[in-house]
Formats: structure tokens, sequence, C-alpha cells
């Protein structure tokens, strides 16, 4: 309480402003309205069971307002123009005019229970706010102590029409099924219609008193999800015939509010359907053996037919983008009277329960799938029928968008399953019932019968699996093309593409089969015998390969991607490819783990990636536990030029405990002969692996792996396109070092080790020592900035035109401790240190630490830029290494230990330096996209963020790719974003940027345009400065920016000037 003693009665006016003023200000301060309602929902929600109990009235009210539903659930047309809302809305108007049903069905993305509250209390705050523009609006609780509550409110018309005074009393009522699922039921009805207590309100009596009975339905569908159904029959008592206009604008009203609600609590629409999926596939479970209706039982049958008829012959394979997938098409000649039909089938391997692959199939109308049929498949309309409610059974109506000049086909059919022990089926057949879609458009009705068959297979490494055949028959109706046909076949048999990738654990799968052979390579090789040939072509391979460094021959270091994989080529006399490739590196795993990641041929990590680059086909006969046949095909993508395939027989042979050799070799099989295949070329390969165990370093295993590979593509190839391609042929062994790198965990191992060192010695160096270093950092004359630097350093240097020496200096900030940093420069050998020099080698020649002294000699080798020829592109530097010394690498190391920060730690400096790390040494879209991933991968922030929020990677490639594309709004809230919007919002980024004269002030515009883009700078602070950061760098290098604009200006300024002085001429 606040008072004020004002003796002056002149002020009192005054005095009474004072107080309202500070009451405006008090209410400002301390209002937490929000929390009110929120605490209010909650004690609603747990004191539920503490309800008055129903009273006669109220059951009465329920079981009448259900007939509304009833009554007009046949009568009532979808609005126009809400076939493609998430929320279906229906009208009607009764004949006699007046009455008007509204009727609406959403899913929501919260709880049942969750959803009653909302819908429940009607005086909240935020319910107060939303209709402050309303004259009344008053309810009363809990009325003669029932659950009654009375809503009394003003309805306000367009203009002309007198305002309407509202009056309903309202009750509610749960019900739980035999599972557990609640149902809420909220009826109500006019106030007149109640026996009890009765409020009134001033100004009603100036109102057209106007009358409503209605009922919401909310059923519990998961944990979290639910359903509302909500139908409401008004009469707002017009005496004379009005235009249907006004009676729809009166209808609507409360169905916007449903709008409103659903957008509020949406959340990530897969998460969503996965959770509805979980709660069918659970009920499937339950009613395993369950008998059918007997018209279900005939649709069965049918099923039953078409699945016998996929189990035939005469089909013919169809491409796959899965190899996991197989898809084939048939066309069944037709019987009298009918048109030939297609039929499709696909059979894929499905990680995952019967149970929760059928679910999936059965949530036809799910947010993912509503998305891809509207946003990217752009097909006009797919919605779920509701006249007829079974639980193993569902009806659809979906139009599809047929080639240019034909019309769109309309499907509508019905969905059932049956559940059995291990074995679920769906059959899908259409039905003849008549849709209404809100719209007219041209479409022709389409008939489909389809059956899926769902096996479980035994489980994979704790992982689920299933197969999945889907047959399908398709008649599109109307005279077309076969082609057409065969186009839209395999869209439908993509269904079982789109299952496959929803339930994928590749990784999981994949390490369950390389961890099987590791352990027997592990502890069975002992018992392994080899025959006489086998032991020969590991002889061979050795020979080949191994002994052509014993013959000293001259071999030539060759440009590798990776600076830890050494590559080197040699030249082979008398054959047909003069070159051989030599690949060795040290990997972070045991000898078995990485022999068993590389024999393992038919994983799919392995299969992905040899279909992503021109692989055709890829099999492996398993020989014996030791020994495999190989083959595999190739399409190099270029014209005239006949696919290869290759067939190796590959031995693998443990030498001793600490060494194993694996030896790869040309083979004929008559399961492959040569020339079957009339398109095809038989190209040859050979190859030798060597791996040799290692002491451990910080724990962590290490193996030396030494990989040699010839091949001979065959055909008329010239020599020096066969030679350029044995880089990449040799970048085999860097994708094997990443899988099992670990350098983070080994140089920060390290690291504490050293920091553990230098904060032992009190004093390193001396007075001289401390002179010597700060000479070395004093500017020298004539140093000048570098035309290209790290953007957070301070940098200067001065060269030398004689001799070739020169001097430098950088200053930046690094967010770690000193003795870290220095701990970083002093492990001159550590994967971080090669990575940011781009040394081609460091060796130490030796190590003196203690005594208060900590020197080192190292020997560097550097790849160097150089105008004098290729003989001067490396230098050698041999250097005495003191714990004071600092190198070249300050830029790198701020960039190193940027990357190491955590999420929760990110401040504004860091998204500016994460920017720069981006854009460092790049200028074009391309190269920035390589850093992009880099950067991705190794900062531990940007990975933290874009495991909580994928679609954050989505978003960045188009933005720093930076060409110019459509401006697209996009409003989707921050958990809600798919990738093809989070593209989207990339591509608006430039756009933006090119709208506006400030970089600044376009990253605004880009956020105001762009909702899930503010709720992510509201959250993370940093986010903000770093897009700012990125964007200047595209701006810069922009074919519409500043430099390319100037630079345009002046090329066509002299080109206007050349052809002046060609004109005077």
């Amino acid at each position: 309480m606040i008072g004020l003693n004002l003796n002056n009665s002149s002020v009192t006016l005054k005095a009474d402003k004072l107080f309202c003023k500070t009451g405006a200000l008090l209410y400002e301060r301390f209002k937490k309205e929000h929390m009110i309602d929120e605490r209010r929902k909650k004690d609603l929600i747990e004191n539920i069971d503490d309800a008055p109990p129903l009273t006669e009235g109220e059951q009465k009210l329920i079981a009448g307002s259900m007939k509304v539903v009833e009554e007009n659930i046949s009568k009532a047309k979808r609005i126009a123009g809400t076939v493609s809302e998430s929320v279906e809305k229906y009208i009607y108007h009764s004949e006699e005019g007046g009455a008007t049903v509204g009727m609406i069905v959403a899913k929501m993305d919260l709880s049942a229970v969750s959803l009653f509250a909302e819908l429940w209390l009607l005086d909240t705050y935020s319910r107060k706010a939303k209709n402050k523009d309303a004259r009344i609006y008053e309810v009363w609780n809990n009325l003669d102590g029932t659950r009654v509550l009375q809503f009394t409110t003003s309805v306000g018309l367009p203009r002309g029409f007198q305002d309407r005074l509202l009056e309903i009393w309202v009750t509610w009522k749960e019900m739980i099924d035999e599972k557990g699922r609640r149902t809420f039921i909220i009826a109500f009805a006019p106030l007149e219609t109640y026996e009890g207590t009765h409020h009134e309100v001033s100004g009603a009596k100036k109102m057209v008193e106007a009358t409503s009975t209605g009922v919401h339905i909310i059923k519990e569908l998961s944990e979290s999800t639910c359903e509302l159904m909500s139908a409401q029959q008004s009469d707002f008592k017009f005496s004379s015939a009005i235009p249907l206009s006004v009676l729809d604008f009166v209808a609507k009203q409360p169905m916007n509010y449903v709008n409103e609600i659903q957008k509020k609590f949406r959340h990530n629409g897969k998460e969503v359907d996965r959770e509805r999926a979980a709660a069918l596939a659970r009920e499937m479970i339950e009613r395993r053996g369950e008998p059918l209706m007997a018209d279900q039982m005939a649709v069965f049958n049918r099923s039953e037919e078409l699945l016998g008829d996929g189990r035939g012959e005469m089909w013919k394979a169809l491409g796959s983008t899965n190899p996991d997938v197989e898809m084939s098409i048939k066309y069944i000649p037709p019987k009298e009277g009918e048109r030939s039909v297609a039929t499709g089938k696909g059979v894929g391997l499905i990680d995952c329960s019967a149970e929760e692959a059928a679910a999936w199939v059965m949530d036809h109308c799910s947010n993912d799938k509503m998305r891809n049929h509207k946003e990217i498949e752009r097909n006009p309309a797919r919605l779920e029928l509701r006249h007829l409610a079974r639980v193993n059974e569902a009806t659809f109506a979906t139009v599809v968008r047929f080639p240019f000049r034909l019309d769109d086909r309309e499907f509508v059919f019905r969905m059932i399953w049956k559940s059995e022990m291990r074995r679920v089926m769906i059959a899908l057949e259409s039905v003849r019932d008549e849709v209404d879609y809100g719209m007219s458009f041209k479409k022709t009705r389409g008939f489909v019968r389809s059956t899926w068959l769902f096996e479980d297979l035994p489980e994979r490494g704790g992982v689920k699996q299933c197969r999945a055949t889907f047959v399908t028959q398709l008649d599109a109706g109307g005279i077309i093309p076969i082609w057409v046909v065969d186009k839209k076949v395999p869209v439908q048999l993509g269904a079982v593409h789109a299952l496959a990738d929803e339930f994928r654990q590749d990784e999981k799968v994949d390490s369950v089969e390389v961890g099987v052979l590791a352990t027997f390579i592990r502890e069975r090789w002992k018992d392994e015998v080899y025959s006489e040939e086998e032991n020969a072509l590991l002889e061979r391979a050795r020979q080949k390969f191994e002994g052509s460094f014993k013959e000293g021959k001259v071999w030539t270091r060759l440009k590798s991607p990776d600076v830890f994989v050494k590559m080197e080529a040699t030249f082979e006399k008398g054959g047909s490819v003069a070159l051989v490739g030599r690949a060795a590196t040290v990997v972070e795993a045991t000898i078995e783990d990485c022999a068993a990641w590389e024999l393992t041929r038919m994983t799919r990590e392995r299969v992905k990636d040899h279909y992503k680059f021109g692989g055709v086909d890829r099999k492996v006969d398993k020989l014996s536990y030791h020994s495999d046949m190989y083959y595999f095909a190739v399409d190099f993508g270029i014209k005239s030029f006949a696919l290869r395939e290759w067939l190796v027989k590959f031995v693998w042979k443990m030498v001793d405990e600490n060494t194993m050799i694996v030896g790869y070799e040309d083979t004929e099989d008559d399961n492959f002969p040569i020339g079957v295949r009339k398109k095809y070329v038989r190209a040859s390969s050979g190859a030798f692996w060597k791996y040799e165990r290692l002491p451990e370093v910080s724990g962590t295993p290490q193996t030396r792996v030494t990989y040699c590979q010839q091949v001979d593509l065959k055909g008329f190839m010239p020599l020096f396109v066969m030679n350029s391609r044995i880089v990449q042929t040799l970048e085999y062994l860097s994708t094997m070092r990443k899988k099992f790198d670990k350098s983070l965990e080994i140089d920060a191992g390290q690291r504490a080790e050293i920091v553990k060192k230098i904060k032992r010695e009190e004093e390193v160096g001396g007075l001289e020592a401390s002179a010597q270093f700060e000479a070395l950092f004093e500017e020298r004359q004539g140093s000048e900035r570098p035309s290209r630097k790290f953007e957070l350093t301070d940098s200067k240097v001065q060269a030398s035109a004689v001799g070739g020496k020169g001097w430098g200096s950088t200053r930046v900030k690094v967010r770690a401790e000193m003795e870290e940093v220095a701990a970083f420069f002093w492990d001159f050998g550590s994967r971080a240190n090669m990575e940011i020099s781009g040394d081609v080698e460091r060796t130490l020649e030796e190590d003196e630490e203690g005594a208060g002294a900590f020197k080192k000699i190292v020997k560097r080798r550097q790849q160097m830029s150089s105008s004098h020829g290729s003989h001067h592109r490396h230098r050698k530097f041999n250097s005495e290494m003191k714990l004071r010394r600092v190198d070249r690498e300050i830029i790198g190391v701020s960039i190193y230990f940027q990357r190491l920060i955590p999420l929760k730690e990110y401040k504004v400096e860091d998204g500016i330096a994460l920017a720069n790390d981006l854009l460092w040494m790049t200028s074009s879209g391309k190269k920035r996209i390589e850093r992009l991933k880099e950067v991705l991968t190794r900062s531990r922030a940007m990975r933290e963020l874009t495991e909580t929020l994928p679609w954050v990677e989505v978003m960045l490639v188009p933005a720093v790719r930076g060409n110019l594309n459509i401006n697209r709004a996009v409003s989707t809230k921050l958990v809600c974003v798919s990738e093809k919007e989070a593209a989207q919002i990339g591509r608006n980024l430039i756009p933006a940027l090119k709208s506006k004269k400030l970089v600044n002030a376009g990253v605004d515009q880009w956020k105001v345009q762009n909702r899930a883009i503010r709720e992510l700078m509201k959250k993370y602070t940093w986010f903000e400065p770093m897009i700012v950061e990125i964007s200047k760098g595209i701006v810069k290098t922009a074919p519409w920016g500043l430099m390319w604009r100037v630079a345009l200006g002046a090329v066509l300024s002299l080109g206007d000037l050349v052809t002046d002085l060609i004109v005077l001429k």
C-alpha cells in the first residue's frame, strides 16, 4: 500500500493523476500475467480429480451438445480455400436462416489435458487481452458449487449491424478408455437453459441476444499430442435475410482461435510424428490376432492376391537410389472390359519393428508427409476423411499433379491394418466416396490397390529389423501414355525409400558388422589355415608393391589433400599402367579395427559412398573367414566411355601380433564371366595393405597403415589421365584416418601434461632471454600490414628482396590460459600444429626439458608459394625452439582454441571470431561452403548447436554461397523449421543484403522476415554478430558488391575510352 499526505486541497486533482500514474508504473513493473495464467492451468490439471460430480442437468447438456455433431457432420461443407490448412474447417447454414453451424478438426502438439485447460479457462489474462475490444467480457466460475461456469460476452458484427450479447453456461466431462487414454468434452448452451444462478451485467439490455450451443471433444492421441473436434451452432437472431458472408464472418471467429492455439504450441513436426506413430505401434501390438469385420476381410483377400502377383515373374527392374531397396514394375494383361494397369513392387530392409514401420505408413497425413506432399511435390490436396471411425482403418483422399496437359488425378482410398505375431499387413483399396475439397478443380478419378507386408527379422546389434514388401497396382484413369505411368509408379514406390530413411540407423548396424570381424581377427587369427594359393597371392602382392621400395626405385612425392597422409608414386616400366601409388599414415585405432573397417566392403556407409560416386553394382562372395571375392562396377560419367567392372580376390593374414597384411589380385569366376554385359569393360586392379601396431599415445591405440594401389582401366585411356587419378585413389586412406580420428583428445592429453611441466618450473630463461624475446617483437622499419590477414589479429610483416629473409609479428587475444597456449606451441608434432601450419613434414631432432630450460631442435619442411619455379616450392627450416619462442601459426592458434569453446560459454566476440574462421582464405561461394563444413565439424559450439537445431547447417549453406535468390519470408517457429524452410531462410539473406546500403540493415531485414532467425538470435546473442561479419565478407566478393561494382565501372569506362579513340581516328 502506498499513501500520499497532501494538505493543500488545490493539488487534489494532481494527486489523483499522480496516484493513477504510480499505479500504472507499479503494474507495468511487477506484472507477471503469463506466469499467473500458467499457474492457474497447472493448478487445474493437478486438481482435476477433485472437481465436483456432474449434476443431472450437466449430463443432459453434454448429451444434447453431442447431437450437434451427429446432426450436422454430414451437412457441413468445407470452407473454401482451407483444404491446405492444418485445421479442417466446415460450415453449415440452416435453410431457415440465422442459425449457423461451424465445425473444426485439428491435431494439436500438446497433451489432451493441457488443451482442455487452455480452452476451459476463459478468464485468463491472455484471453482477456485477446478480447479487449469486446464491450462485455465476464466469467463466473463454479456456479452453485458445480463445475458450471457462466460466460457472458458481446460479439461485434460488421458495420451496419447491432452488436450481439452471448450468454452461455459451460461444463465439462472426462472419460478414460480401457487403454488409459483420456478424452475431454466441453459442452455449452444458452444461459436461459440453466436451472440455477444467473449473473447480469450492465449494458446487456441494449444488445440483441444471440444463442450458441456446441461442444469441444479433445481426444488423446499420444502422451503429448491430441485431436480437437469442435462443433458450434449459433443463432444471431437476424430479423431478415442477410448475406452469407456476414454469417461466415461470425462463424469463423472461434475457428481462427484454434489456428492460434495450434501455432502457439506447435513443436518439431518429425518428433510429433514419431510420438503418434509409436502410440499406434503399441496399439498394433495389443490388438494382435483380433478378427476383422466382414468387409475388411474381403479387402484383405484381394490384397493377398495382389501380393501373390508381386511374387511372380516378368518383372522389370527399376533404378533405385537406395541399395537396400529394390524396385521393379510389370504390366498385368487386362481382362475383358478393363484397361491395362501397371503393378510396382518395392522391397526394403527397415531398421525398426514391423509395428513401427506399419504405424508410420498408416499415419498418411503426418506433419512430414503433408509438408512433402504440398511443398516439395506441390500437389493440391491431401486429407483424412472421418465418416467411419474404426481403430484399424482410416480413409484418405489425395490429389496428385500429373504432367502438363494431363488432368490431376484424384485418389480416394481406405487403409486397413491387421497385426499378427512378428507380422503386420496393410491393405489399401480405392473407394467411390465423394470428397468435399472446399474448391473445384479439374481432376480425374484414379484407382489404386496396394498391399504392405512387414515381417520382423532378427536384430542386428540391438537394432530392430524388418522386411517391408510393398506391391501397388495403379490405374490413373483416362488414356495416358505409358511413359507417364512409368514415371508415377516409382514415385509411389518411393514410399519404401522414405520409410527406410525415416528409421535408418546405418552407423549402429555398420559398427556391429565391423565389430564382429574385428573381434574375430583379434581372437581367432591364430586358428586360420591358409592354402598354398592364398599364401602365394599374399606373396605376389608383397613382392609387387612392398618390393618396389627395396629395389631402389625413384618415388615422387604427391600433393596430398590430407597433411597427415603421405602420398608417393613411382613408374613401373613395361606395364600398361605407368604409376604405382603408395600412401601412409597413422590411424588412431587398433590393427583389428582398421582392417575390419577396410575389409567389410558391404557396410551401408561403403555401399552408399560407392553409389554416390558413380557405382552401379557391388557384390561380395565370402570364400572363407579370411578371404573374399569382390565385384564392383563404376560409371565414370564420361560420354562414350564404357562402364568399368572389376573382379578381385583378397586375403588377409596376421603375420604376428603386431603386423597384418592384405593382398588384392585380379581373379576370374564362372559366376562373373567376362563379356556377359556388353556395355562393360573388365578392368584390372591390385593392392597391398600393411598394418603395424604402434605404442599408445595418451591411452589411444595407434596403427601405422601403408596402402599401395595400381589400377588399369583398360581400353583407350591416356596414361596421363590414368596417373592423374592416383591421388583420388590413395585418398581412400585419408577416409580411414578421419573415420577413427581422435586428434582433439590426443592433443588435449599431451597439452595437459606439458602444462603440468610448465607450472612446475618457477622460471624459464633469465633477463637476457627476456630482453631478446622483447627485442624480437620490436616493430621493424618499413614493416607493413599484410594484404590477407585474419580479421581479429594485428599483423605486420617485413620482407627482404634479397636473400629471402623476412620478419613478421602478430598479436591476438586467445581464450585460453597462458600455460595452455604455450603448451600448444611446445607440442611441436601435434595434429593441430601440423594442420594449421600446412607443413609437409615435421621432425624432432633433440628434446631437452628440465633444469629450468625447455629447448628443442626441430626440422620442418613447408610448401611455399614461389615465383622461382617448382624446385623452390618446398623449403626446409631447422630451428631451435625455446618455451618463449613465438611461431607463425598464432592465427591458427586463435582458431584452434576458439573451436574448443562450448556453446554455453559463447560470447559476441566468439561469434565474430567464428565468422572470421569461416571466411579465412576464402573468396568464392564454393570455397566458403568447403570451409563451412570444416568449421561445423571442428567447432565444438557449432556441433552442439547443429545437434540441437540440425536445420542451422542447411540454412548456412545457401547463406554463405552468396547467390541472388527470390526472397520469401518464413514465419515458422525455431523448433519447427524443416530442411526446405531452412534452405529458403538461407537464400533470403542475400536479397536482404542487396536491398540495403548497410550490411547491418540487411541483416536486420533478414531477421524481421524470418521468425526462426529472430528467435535464434534472441536465444544466442553471438549469432547475429557472426552473421553480420559473414555478410561483410560475402558483400565484398559478391558480383553485386562494392568491389565488383567499382571494378566493373572501371572496365566499362576503359572500354568507353577505347571506343572513343577508335572513333576519333
